[in-house]
């Protein structure tokens, strides 16, 4: 599961605008590699990774269940369900085949796979293969 840094920063400012919100740190989202200086929602857009010697293939959005909720420091739900409230208000699958399969859920991050293993380290840059529809060679870097 990759996860982008600046996804949490925008979900952070939408819910600036909630009462008696708390703050959500990357730690709800619980991400296996963490990918700082590039655009919120980019991976929507990624077709492959690329970190070192590392590949991997953007399978599908990565769908958020009620875990998100639960503050990780502390093992309460909070009341509100936020994140995972304001995300579905914004971060649902279109209407479609992919809505089919991913009902209400919202999506955050993107689940991948390995093509080519190796290590990987904090501070490499990532490259990134954009689908067909996008293209934008960026490199970014792993946090």
């Amino acid at each position: 599961m990759l996860r982008m840094g600046r996804m949490v920063f925008d979900c952070e400012e939408r819910l600036k605008k909630e009462p008696d919100r708390k703050a959500v740190t990357i730690e709800r989202f619980r991400p296996i590699i963490l990918v700082e200086k590039c655009f919120a929602w980019d991976e929507d857009n990624w077709l492959t990774v690329h970190i070192g010697d590392v590949s991997f293939q953007c399978l599908k959005p990565c769908l958020r269940c009620v875990m998100t909720t639960i503050d990780p420091t502390k093992g309460i739900k909070d009341p509100k369900g936020q994140p995972l409230k304001k995300l579905r208000e914004f971060r649902v699958a279109p209407e479609g085949p992919m809505r089919d399969d991913c009902k209400d859920n919202p999506i955050f991050g993107v689940d991948a796979g390995i093509i080519t293993p190796g290590y990987i380290h904090v501070g490499q840059t990532v490259y990134v293969r954009y689908k067909s529809t996008c293209l934008k060679p960026t490199p970014f870097y792993v946090a």
